[in-house]
C-alpha cells in the first residue's frame, strides 16, 4: 500500500495545519449544534502524528468546557503512532476531563463502538482511496490524466467515499457532526499544487521521475508502477454520493463550499526573498506525503533508494532557481454533515 507521511509530518506541513484552522468555523456551528450532554466523545480520522491538529481539538475541548471527553485518535498502525501518543498526552495534560485513545487501522472499516461518535474531524485524509483501481504510464497522479484512464479512479473515489460515510453513520449518535476538509479539484480545474498560475507540482515530479528512468536511475516498471493511491473529488462527485437515498436518509448536510489556502512557505519567500528556505521548506512539505508512492514503486519492483534522494534534491535545486514560479497551494472542500 503505497500511503503513508513520513516520520516528521506535521513539523514539515505548515499548510496543513493552516487549512485544519480554517475549519474552525465549522467547528463553532457544529458544537453548537450537538446534543447537550455531560459526556462527548471526538474523533480525528487520519491523524497521522496529530500535530496538524492540535491546536484544534484544543480550542474544540476548551469550548466543551466540563463535559468528560473521549478522544480517538484514528491512522493506518504505518503511521508514526509515538509521535501521536505525544502529542494526545501534551492535550490530555491540559483537560481534566479529557481521555484520549489511539485507533491504529484504516478508517474504511468501523474504529469505534456504534452510535458513539458527537463530533469529528477528517483533514486531508480521505482523498485516500482503499485500492489503486488501474494503471497508466502517462502521469503520477489520476487527476492529471484523462478519459478512460481516469474513470477508475474517479469510480474508485465515489465508490470509497459512499463506504466511508457508510462507516460513519454507523459510528455516529443521532445528532453527531462531521467536519471533513477534503482535497479536492475545483470547476476550473484546481487542485492540490495547480493553482493555473505557477509550475504544476504533480506535472514538475512526474517530469523528474521521467527523467530518472530514462538516466537509467529508476527501472521501467518501477516507474510504471509509481501512481498516487489517491484522487481529490470534484463537486460533482461530492454530491453524487451525498445525494444517494441511504445517506440522505442518516446525514443532514448543513454546509459544502470549496476553498484555496495559499502555499505558506511561497508566502513567506514573498516577504524575504529567501529562496534557499523556501525550496527546501516546499520541497519538505511535498516529500512528507508523497515520497511513499515512489519508494513503494522501488521496493516492490526493485531498484536502489538513491533515486529517490536525486528525485527530492532536483525538486529542491528546480525551486531554488526558479521560485517565483512554484508554490503548493491547497484545495479543499469543507463539508458539515449532521447524523440524522
Amino acid at each position: 500500500m503505497s500511503i503513508g507521511m513520513l516520520q516528521n509530518y506535521s513539523q514539515e506541513t505548515l499548510g496543513a495545519k493552516i487549512c485544519i484552522d480554517n475549519s474552525w468555523p465549522f467547528f463553532l456551528r457544529a458544537l453548537d449544534s450537538i446534543p447537550n450532554k455531560k459526556f462527548c466523545t471526538t474523533i480525528d480520522y487520519g491523524a497521522a502524528d496529530g500535530g496538524t491538529s492540535m491546536e484544534l481539538w484544543g480550542r474544540v475541548f476548551k469550548k466543551l468546557g466540563d463535559k468528560t471527553i473521549c478522544h480517538i485518535a484514528n491512522d493506518l498502525p504505518s503511521s508514526n503512532l509515538l509521535t501521536l501518543a505525544d502529542n494526545l498526552n501534551e492535550l490530555r495534560a491540559k483537560f481534566e476531563n479529557l481521555v484520549v485513545f489511539i485507533q491504529p487501522s484504516s478508517f474504511y472499516s468501523h474504529v469505534a463502538p456504534q452510535a458513539s461518535i458527537n463530533i469529528a474531524l477528517a483533514a486531508t485524509t480521505m482523498h485516500w482511496l482503499s485500492k489503486i483501481p488501474g494503471t497508466f504510464i502517462e502521469h503520477i497522479h489520476a487527476n492529471k490524466v484523462r478519459g478512460l484512464r481516469r474513470e477508475p479512479f474517479r469510480a474508485q473515489s465515489v465508490n470509497d467515499f459512499d463506504s466511508l460515510l457508510e462507516a460513519r453513520a454507523w459510528e455516529f449518535e443521532v445528532g453527531g457532526q462531521f467536519v471533513l476538509v477534503d482535497l479536492a479539484q475545483d470547476d476550473s480545474g484546481h487542485l492540490l499544487g495547480n493553482n493555473a498560475k505557477d509550475k504544476d507540482m504533480f506535472d514538475t515530479l512526474y517530469d523528474i521521475w521521467l527523467q530518472l528512468y530514462k538516466a537509467g536511475e529508476v527501472s521501467k516498471s518501477a516507474f510504471e508502477g509509481a501512481v498516487f493511491q489517491n484522487y481529490y473529488r470534484t463537486g460533482e462527485d461530492i454530491w453524487q454520493v451525498l445525494n444517494m437515498p441511504h445517506h440522505k436518509k442518516n446525514w443532514i448536510v448543513h454546509e459544502v463550499s470549496i476553498q484555496m489556502t495559499p502555499c505558506p512557505y511561497r508566502s513567506q519567500f514573498d516577504l524575504d526573498g529567501n529562496a534557499s528556505a523556501f525550496s527546501e521548506g516546499l520541497m519538505k512539505t511535498i516529500r512528507s506525503w508523497s515520497e511513499r508512492t515512489f519508494h513503494t514503486s522501488i521496493v516492490e519492483h526493485g531498484g536502489s533508494s538513491t533515486a529517490i534522494k536525486k528525485l527530492y534534491d532536483e525538486l529542491q535545486e528546480r525551486i531554488f532557481n526558479s521560485p517565483n514560479h512554484y508554490s503548493m497551494d491547497y484545495v479543499h472542500h469543507y463539508i458539515r454533515l449532521e447524523r440524522r
